[in-house]
């Protein structure tokens, strides 16, 4: 990276039955205006298996994983919070960011209110499933179908 780039961070969520799942991606502006995008890290966490999770709290605890992990890697890269931006395929996450974590059971609420305390909603976007570097995180890939996986 050079003094003339701009870089952001955009860190994906994703969550299936079995994990839910966060893939951070640098995105490098140059001084020709190229753009340059890279996976800098991800990060799986196992569904619990103890007790059933809906989907939808379980893309919301994918939610969390992001905000997190996005915190962590611009504290260490210096990058300004206006540069860091969350995507999420689940309508109902948006939903819930949206409207803040005071009317929401205490589950959704303290998950949400973690979230908007480090990405503003107006910092989330929706994506769409087949465009999701996270989603192969939290569904799994075998080893021979990872080689050419477009991540």
């Amino acid at each position: 990276m050079t003094r003339d780039s701009k870089t952001e961070l955009h860190v994906f969520s994703d969550a299936s039955k079995s994990a839910y799942a966060a893939a951070v991606n640098i995105r490098v502006m140059d001084e020709f205006n190229n753009a340059h995008v890279y996976l800098d890290t991800a990060k799986t966490q196992v569904a619990p298996i103890d007790k059933e999770i809906s989907i939808p709290r379980l893309e919301l605890c994918g939610a969390t994983l992001t905000a997190k992990l996005i915190f962590e890697v611009s504290q260490i890269m210096e990058i300004p919070k206006e540069h860091l931006h969350g995507w999420t395929d689940s309508t109902v996450v948006l939903a819930w960011l949206k409207g803040g974590s005071s009317r929401w059971t205490t589950f959704v609420s303290n998950r949400v209110s973690t979230v908007l305390n480090i990405l503003d909603y107006e910092q989330w976007g929706h994506v769409s499933t087949d465009v999701n570097p996270a989603d192969c995180s939290s569904r799994g890939l075998r080893p021979r179908d990872l080689a050419n996986h477009s991540l």
